[in-house]
C-alpha cells in the first residue's frame, strides 16, 4: 500500500523506522519524530484517532485505538475505490437531480402553452368568428 519493498518492514520495527522508510519511498511528508510524539499524546489522552490521507492517487483512513496497558492498534485501509465510487454516485445523483429539475420546468412550461392553446381556441377570435 505504501509502496515499501516486501520484508523492509518487519515486526516489532518501531513506528519512528516505519514513518523513515516511507519518507524515504516518497509517501510520507511529515516528521516522524513529530508523528510518532503526536500520536502518543493522543494515545495518552485514550482517545481514538482517525484521519485520511491522500497521496500519489490513493487515499488512505487511517484510525488509532489505544489499548490499555499503553499501547494501540493503528489499521490502515486503502479507501481510494470506496471513495472513488461514492464521487460517481454523488455525481449521477446530482445529474439526477439537474434533470429532474428540467422535466419539471419542462412539464409547467408544456401545462402552460395547453392553457393558453386552450383559451385561444375557445375565444371568438380563436374559432374564426367574428
Amino acid at each position: 500500500m505504501y509502496g515499501l519493498q516486501p520484508g523492509s518492514v518487519k515486526r516489532g520495527m518501531l513506528l519512528r523506522d516505519v514513518l523513515s522508510r516511507r519518507k524515504a519511498a516518497g509517501n510520507f511528508g511529515g516528521d516522524p519524530d513529530a508523528y510518532v510524539a503526536n500520536i502518543l499524546r493522543e494515545i495518552a489522552a485514550g482517545k481514538p484517532t482517525a484521519k485520511i490521507v491522500e497521496w500519489g492517487g490513493r487515499t488512505v483512513s487511517i484510525t488509532n485505538r489505544p489499548m490499555p496497558g499503553g499501547d494501540w492498534v493503528t489499521t490502515h485501509e486503502d479507501i481510494t475505490e470506496r471513495r472513488l465510487t461514492e464521487s460517481r454516485f454523488a455525481s449521477l445523483a446530482e445529474r439526477e437531480k439537474r434533470r429532474a429539475m428540467v422535466d419539471e420546468a419542462i412539464q409547467s412550461f408544456r401545462e402552460n402553452v395547453e392553457t393558453v392553446l386552450r383559451t385561444v381556441s375557445n375565444s371568438p377570435q380563436g374559432c374564426g368568428r367574428p
